[in-house]
């Protein structure tokens, strides 16, 4: 499994084996960087290895749920947060209705009272989002939409690296687009 790396000056979003994209972020000279896997066994060895707190790592392998929360290490930040994903069940044109702020036409149970005048009945599934903030770096571990990732990727490019601001930068938009993605305008 390899996990995908941004870093200031790379030329775009670059994919590496877990241990060496870590490693790299060990070299004082490494530009801002940050790191995204989807949550898996060699991922959290991987980051065990590079030295993150124990007890940050327990609690990504304990997996969801997991209240959101901020804790401060000697030389990292952990961060963990949701972000809402698609709705894919309960019925996918309800979601696309909410993209397109549009009606659904729902034909009623029989039997069922009249309830047009409710709200829709879903909530978004809740992704579980961990977040590792170092001097030049962020990691990031969870399930984070391929469309969003590439998104969330230009505005870094843009927003940070460009400006030459820093990884807590890189946090600020990743937390900007979670909130975001649990309130969509």
């Amino acid at each position: 499994m390899n996990v995908k790396v941004l870093a200031a000056g790379g030329g775009g979003p670059q994919s590496s084996a877990p241990a060496a994209a870590l490693a790299a972020l060990r070299d004082p000279a490494a530009p801002c960087t940050w790191i995204h896997a989807a949550a898996s066994e060699e991922i959290f060895a991987a980051l065990e290895s590079f030295g993150l707190s124990d007890v940050a790592i327990r609690s990504l392998r304990s997996g969801p749920p997991e209240r959101p929360r901020v804790e401060d290490y000697s030389d990292h930040a952990y961060v963990s947060l949701f972000a809402a994903s698609t709705p894919t069940s309960i019925d996918d044109s309800v979601g696309a209705a909410v993209e397109n702020k549009t009606e659904v036409e729902v034909e009623p149970e029989v039997g069922a009272e009249d309830r047009s005048s409710d709200p829709p009945d879903y909530l978004p599934p809740l992704q579980d989002i961990r977040a590792f903030l170092g001097a030049n770096w962020l990691i990031t571990v969870g399930e984070v939409d391929e469309a969003d990732y590439l998104e969330l990727c230009a505005h870094m490019e843009r927003q940070v690296f460009s400006r030459e601001r820093g990884a807590s930068f890189l946090l600020f938009f990743f937390l900007e687009w979670a909130v975001g993605t649990l309130y969509p305008v």
